[in-house]
Parts: structure tokens; sequence; C-alpha cells
């Protein structure tokens, strides 16, 4: 239930940003929610019924917060309108938006700077760490392919771009080295394993920038892990994508190569034993729905990429927990100590696992994108 007069969980003040949005219709509750490893996040339901997820943007990771709600405002605008005249949104996607306040401003920024925004629960959803069906990828991949199907048509430029280097894996490499140095004379086992693993792939960074000139950049998602899908309650339909804060312009194959190492990964991120699993038909299933949405799209250079970027993506990630690890966790958010550790290695256990499958994975690549195989979907 609401706290008493101070309004504060988990030691933040929310008093002045639930009385900017919810001046209304008065909260009858307010609890934690989600587990992001970025922003806080509460579920408000008020008074007259409607359900909202307040958050307080992490001004440490976006150092422009009124960049981040301008990208989120014309996004949510553009997938609206274009989905509606597509007649996808909302028989197919479901979109949320901001809550406007007392003061008619959809954000609020509280004494110490921070900003807070307001977004309308999608309600009759759930939300998955892993999936458990093939059908449940090809639901992913599907609804990946249509929100770059939607966004294809949103000029780039207008977006601006709120996480300067993200995704410049060689610019995480110069950090990381930096950060190394400091630490090198007293790692641990685990630290040493994933050093040497590092050492061993600094080639991966050009895996996509030898031929970045002949590959499809547009408004991308950039964190498009299976949290962030929301499924319909049964599990079986992908009915939204949420986490809006990294959309701006990128390559398509940074977030297919993303959807990819999340969605096939057969166990929790920062299981170190072994690692999250690599399934080949999860894999497959993903394609196959990306394909059927928006594949067609993709250049023969996309293609042929596939299987690079989501190393790629899953070494980039491993990289950038081991270094938030180092540095003393700065960055993202932890459950207890090492927790960045486990992360890093649970997908440089990933990455081995597909070097591993390299030619299997291929294979399935070029089985989906053949000519032969390719099957067209109505609406595109």
């Amino acid at each position: 239930m609401v706290p008493g007069n101070s309004l504060s969980l988990e030691g933040i003040c929310l008093q002045g940003a639930v009385e900017h949005f919810f001046f209304d219709a008065a909260p009858r509750n307010i609890t934690p929610y989600g587990d992001g490893n970025i922003n806080d996040s509460w579920l408000v339901t008020q008074s007259n019924g409607n359900d909202w997820i307040l958050q307080r943007i992490n001004s440490h990771v976006f150092s422009r917060p009124d960049l981040v709600l301008s990208n989120m405002r014309l996004v949510i605008n553009h997938l609206v309108k274009e989905g509606r005249r597509l007649g996808l949104v909302p028989e197919r996607l479901q979109v949320f938006y901001l809550k406007t306040g007392s003061n008619s401003a959809d954000y609020f920024i509280d004494e110490d700077n921070y900003w807070w925004r307001a977004i309308s629960f999608i309600n009759d959803t759930t939300t998955f760490r892993t999936i458990h069906h093939p059908v449940q990828a090809m639901e992913i991949g599907s609804g990946l392919g249509l929100f770059h199907r939607l966004l294809s048509t949103l000029p780039s430029v207008s977006l601006a771009d709120t996480l300067p280097g993200f995704h410049d894996t060689s610019n995480y490499l110069v950090n990381y080295d930096v950060i190394f140095k400091k630490y090198s004379a007293s790692l641990n086992e685990e630290e040493i394993y994933c050093a040497r693993f590092v050492e061993k792939r600094r080639h991966l960074p050009d895996l996509l920038t030898r031929e970045k000139q002949n590959l499809i950049i547009q408004a991308t998602h950039n964190d498009p892990k299976v949290a962030n899908f929301l499924f319909s309650s049964d599990g079986k339909r992908v009915v939204s994508l949420v986490d809006l804060d990294t959309v701006k312009p990128g390559l398509l194959l940074h977030d297919i190569g993303d959807g990819l190492r999340s969605c096939c990964s057969l166990g929790r991120e920062d299981f170190a034993e072994k690692g999250p699993l690599f399934d080949p038909e999860f894999f497959r299933s993903f394609l196959i729905g990306y394909q059927q949405e928006f594949g067609l799209r993709l250049t023969h250079w996309d293609q042929n990429r596939i299987v690079a970027a989501t190393l790629l993506i899953t070494f980039e990630l491993g990289l950038r927990f081991f270094s938030d690890h180092l540095s003393g966790n700065v960055y993202f958010k932890i459950d207890y100590p090492g927790h960045n550790l486990k992360r890093g290695l649970a997908l440089f256990h990933q990455a081995a696992k597909m070097e591993s499958m390299r030619d299997q994975l291929d294979d399935i690549v070029s089985d989906i994108f053949s000519t032969d195989s390719i099957t067209t979907n109505p609406l595109i």
C-alpha cells in the first residue's frame, strides 16, 4: 500500500512525482516493479482503477533525459500513426503512452534533478526472462520484425543519439583496457578466465564495421531482450515491445543479434557455471518470424552477417558486464556482490557455444533466407 507522509520507497522519495502525475485520482497502491538493470520503476494503481508504470530515469546512464523523452514521443506517435494506417495497431501491436501531469507536462524533475515519467500499463500481459517454446521465439522474431517495419518509415535523422558510443564494441574494448590495468594484479580465477576470453577475441569488432556501409541503418530498439516483449496472458502471442529508452538510429543487425542472443538462451544471464545454452531451434524459429514480418527488406549483406552479429553482441554485452564489475558496478544494477561478473561469465560461455555451432547456425540462416524457402507475409 501507499506508505506514509514521506511517500518513500527503497530510499527514493516519490512524493513530487506522484503529486505531479496522479493529480486526477490518488494512488491506492504503489509497489516496486520489474527487474530492469537501469531505471527505478513502480507500479501505481489509482483509485479510479487505472494502472501506470512510474519511472525515475537513470541520469548516470542517460545524461540527457530530455532527449530520451523526445525520442520516445516521436517513436510512440509514429508507431501509432503508421500502425493504424496499416491496420496493425492495436490489432497486432499495442503501444503504451506517456501520462500528462498536472502542468500538462509528461515529465517531472525532482529536487535532485532526476527526471520522472509515467507510462500506461498494458493489462492482461505477462513477461519472461527466458522462453520455453519455439513458438514463443517465433513470436519474438515477428514482434521485432513488425517494430522494425513500422519504424522503417521514420527518418532516423529525427532521433537524437541518446547513448553516444552504444554498440561501439571497439570503444568498449578501449574502456575495458583502461579499467583492467587498475585491477590486473589482483584477479580471481573467474576474472582471469574472462580476461583471457576477451584477449583472444579482440578481432570481433571488425565483424560488422568492415561492411557497415552496406548494412541497413534505421531507427532501432537497441535492447530487444526477451523481458522487453509483452506476451498475452496465456504466453502464446507477443502484443507489445516496451522500454524505448534506447531507441535511436542504428544497425538492424544489432537488434536482430541481441534479440537472438536473449531469445535463444536457455538459462539465466547470471548462471555462470556453464552459461546459458544456445538453442538452434529457437534460433531458427526467431528468424522465421522475423523473415515473415520484415526479413524480405534485409540485404544479402545483412543476411550473411546475422550469426556474426549475434556473436558480436553477446561478446559485447559480456565485456560490458565484466568491465562494470571491475569498475565497481556503476552502470548495471546488481543483486549481490559479483553479480556482474557472473553475467559476464555466462555471456562469454554463451559466445563460446555460438562459436562451436557457427556452421550449423549459418546453414539455418541460408535455409530461411533462400529464395525457395521465403514465404511472403500478405501484410508487407
